[in-house]
């Protein structure tokens, strides 16, 4: 069904739903033009976090006269609902961002309807309607519609907004009468615009203090599970340890968490399964199944000595508490062999090398050490034997910040991703530092790498801007470069 049939569907059907909608009647209700509506904002929470996921609900309630046949409208396609919408935050809010309609509304009362915002007609896909009954002033019975416009948004930054009375604007008549051909036509039309009341809207920046090196943003409830495709393997073979977490938002932009530090383990990569379980509102019906994602870690064994799967580190921040929590998963018991060496042929099926001309020999190698004598003498510099990431990272890192709009942290990250062959998810984590030294940088540098890509990414959790330039972030760079470089050179 499409969705003008199901927003007809719903104003023919008001009769089922309880409203009681006065056709046939020839004059206006007794009500004031200014009665016919009202407009309020109720946000799910008038403090949130940055970062936060929260909805904000534009109530709409209309009396029944507005919907009877023959009313005055506002533009030449006739609504559903006669009203416009004013309200420039709801598409443009100016403490964050605003999220696509969801597909699939979690409410059973959920209906599809039309009406008008500033831009002129706009299809509404998430608004449910309700029926209230009552008497006006003079006593005569009045029936009206409740309707619930809402939003999902993302804050982004932190301050106290406040968002603007939102006004609804309609059309009124003074009364409906019939035309010769029975028409219902409206006498005596204006416009009426009724204000709401303004909403205070206050976004905190996540606290700094007691903030795990392991958080990568996750705001809500979550919790984890881990399970490894195989118990036994041999040093050398790759294993897949699957990470599920299931939160109580959406997840669709969680980064994998970190492995807490392990011997005998090598990480080749983390894979994120592209089916995310959606959240479309915050109040999921109890029997929908929470909102899951999978990360699936590919690593290698290095050691025997190896019993356990490495655990997994993942922190989130729960805003009705105001507080982070760190969990980490339950580690597998699992049995790594050695690997066994490859078998020696047997005596008998050995070849037997032929003799050779020993003048050939000597002269093929007086040959080959003459040329290698040539080449060594006639380099000038040693080649650098790091893969083709390491090598192109400083000059890649150096395009990016020249870029406008570059994000130093994306940058930098990307730049350390490279030097480490690595990827750039399994760059953060509390033994960055560790890993920079084993790869050849200073304890010294190691840690002053590390501490300025901590800075950048508390930074976008609304911490304290970074006071590090792009200047001094692409010396820092270079130096790490340099050494890095050396270091291949001598283990080569």
């Amino acid at each position: 069904m499409g969705v003008r049939a199901a927003a007809t569907r719903f104003v023919r059907a008001g009769a089922l739903l309880g409203l009681v909608v006065g056709l046939g009647a020839t004059a206006a209700t007794a009500l004031s033009a200014e009665d016919l509506a009202r407009v309020s904002v109720e946000p799910s929470a008038k403090v949130v976090w940055v970062g936060e996921r929260f909805e904000l609900d534009v109530k709409i309630t209309i009396n029944d006269e507005l919907r009877r046949d023959g009313w005055p409208q506002l533009f030449a396609q006739k609504l559903d609902v006669p009203v416009q919408l004013e309200a420039p935050w709801i598409d443009a809010p100016h403490f964050g961002r605003v999220l696509p309609w969801a597909s699939d509304p979690d409410t059973s009362d959920s209906i599809e309807l039309s009406f008008a915002r500033e831009a002129g007609p706009a299809l509404v896909v998430w608004a449910s309607g309700t029926s209230i009954c009552g008497r006006d002033d003079a006593g005569e019975p009045q029936s009206w519609s409740l309707l619930t416009y809402r939003r999902e948004f993302v804050a982004e930054r932190s301050g106290h907004f406040t968002l603007a009375a939102p006004r609804v604007r309609y059309a009124t008549t003074a009364s409906v009468e019939h035309d010769v051909f029975n028409d219902p036509v409206a006498v005596d039309t204006r416009f009426v615009t009724v204000e709401g009341k303004s909403v205070e809207l206050e976004v905190r920046a996540l606290p700094e203090a007691g903030r795990p090196a392991s958080f990568s943003g996750a705001i809500g409830t979550f919790e984890i599970s881990t399970e490894a495709t195989r118990r036994e393997l041999a040093v050398g073979d790759e294993l897949e340890l699957v990470l599920t977490i299931k939160g109580d938002r959406e997840l669709d932009a969680l980064a994998a968490p970190r492995l807490a530090e392990s011997t005998g383990w090598h990480l080749l990569g983390v894979l994120a399964d592209t089916t995310v379980a959606p959240v479309e509102s915050l109040e999921r019906a109890p029997d929908r199944s929470p909102p899951r994602r999978v990360f699936r870690y590919h690593l290698q064994a290095t050691s025997t000595s190896v019993s356990r799967t490495p655990a997994i580190e993942f922190s989130y921040f729960a805003p009705g508490e105001g507080a982070y929590h760190t969990l980490t998963s339950e580690t597998i018991a699992l049995r790594v062999a050695a690997r066994e060496a490859p078998t020696e042929p047997d005596e008998d099926a050995r070849e037997v090398p032929r003799p050779i001309h020993w003048v050939s020999g000597v002269g093929a190698l007086v040959v080959l050490c003459a040329t290698i004598f040539v080449w060594r003498a006639r380099r000038r510099e040693p080649v650098d034997p790091r893969p083709d990431r390491a090598r192109g990272a400083l000059a890649k890192l150096k395009s990016a910040l020249e870029q406008r709009g570059a994000n130093p942290e994306t940058a930098f990250t990307t730049f350390v991703a490279d030097q480490l062959d690595i990827a750039t998810s399994a760059v953060s984590g509390h033994d960055l530092a560790r890993r920079l030294r084993d790869a050849g940088a200073s304890p010294e540098l190691a840690e002053r790498a590390a501490r300025t890509l901590d800075v950048h990414v508390a930074a976008r959790f609304g911490g304290a801007a970074p006071e590090v330039e792009r200047t001094q972030l692409l010396a820092l760079a270079a130096e790490l470069d340099a050494a890095l470089r050396a270091t291949a050179l001598r283990r080569a």
